[in-house]
């Protein structure tokens, strides 16, 4: 794994690693798989469309008549491996993200103590119940 991914790893808590864990491995790509591609289907964008580069590969795949995209898929077995890690590392701060935002979004709710209903925490009136929140 990548050091920038292992950073992001390390930040999360016990349950958010495993849940972490099993969700990148369903998304991150290989650099061998990256790299069959570009040398054997690079001149129609396969390398690219496993990525999601979309548009690059389209272009690719317009132009593979003229065979420049198949040399420019032979070049890019070279930076191939930094590809792919940039790719891993966005999709792993995704999901380091989504956790973030779970833990923000709780932590700035309170329960209503008349109706038990979910509210903001700066609420000072439940929209629920119209329970008066005293600030102490």
């Amino acid at each position: 794994m990548d050091e920038r991914v292992i950073a992001l790893f390390e930040k999360l808590n016990d349950e958010e690693k495993k849940l972490f864990e099993a969700q990148f491995s369903a998304v991150k790509k290989d650099t061998t798989s990256f790299v069959l591609l570009a040398l054997c289907l690079g001149g129609i964008g396969m390398h690219h469309f496993y990525l999601g580069k979309i548009t690059r590969g389209v272009f690719y795949l317009l132009f593979c008549w003229t065979f420049i995209p198949a040399l420019l898929g032979i070049i890019e077995v070279f930076h191939a491996s930094s590809d792919v890690a940039d790719y891993n590392y966005a999709r792993a701060a995704e999901i380091c993200s989504r956790f973030q935002t779970k833990t923000r979004s709780t932590t700035e709710e309170k329960t209503c103590p008349k109706c038990a209903e979910t509210i903001k925490a700066a609420a000072i009136l439940c929209k629920h119940c119209g329970h008066s929140f005293s600030e102490a």
